[in-house]
């Protein structure tokens, strides 16, 4: 898929307030209007229509991730979780309502680790 990310509303969510306090003055100085920072947990999230992609940090376990954001998904939505080391585990015990459509290696420059994104849909 290709999306016009310009074009559509972006909200950037965290439950830690030193991590989004920044973005309101960054939003401004910018002129992006379409940027939204929330300070929340995203469980508590809510949004009037569902977004068609969702980029996650690896705060949890995927099973976790995607039942923190399933309130917010609909078949549409794409979920790219950012994890570490490829997590075949976690993949293993996906939930059946979602699959994964790729693992993509991340070469991070600067940094040592590994890194990957995982993208998923619902089922």
């Amino acid at each position: 898929n290709n999306h016009n990310l310009s074009a559509e509303d972006l909200y950037i969510v965290d439950a830690v307030a030193n991590k989004i306090s920044f973005l309101p003055q960054v939003k401004d100085s910018l002129r992006l209007a379409n940027i939204h920072p929330r300070h929340v947990r995203i469980e508590a999230l809510t949004l009037a229509k569902a977004p068609s992609i969702i980029v996650s940090r690896a705060y949890a376990e995927i099973y976790r991730m995607l039942a923190s954001i399933d309130h917010l998904a609909d078949r549409c939505t794409t979920v790219i979780a950012m994890k570490g080391i490829a997590p075949t585990e976690e993949l293993a015990a996906l939930p059946a309502a979602w699959r994964v459509i790729e693992v993509r290696t991340l070469e991070v420059p600067l940094v040592g680790a590994h890194r990957c994104a995982v993208v998923l849909r619902r089922a």
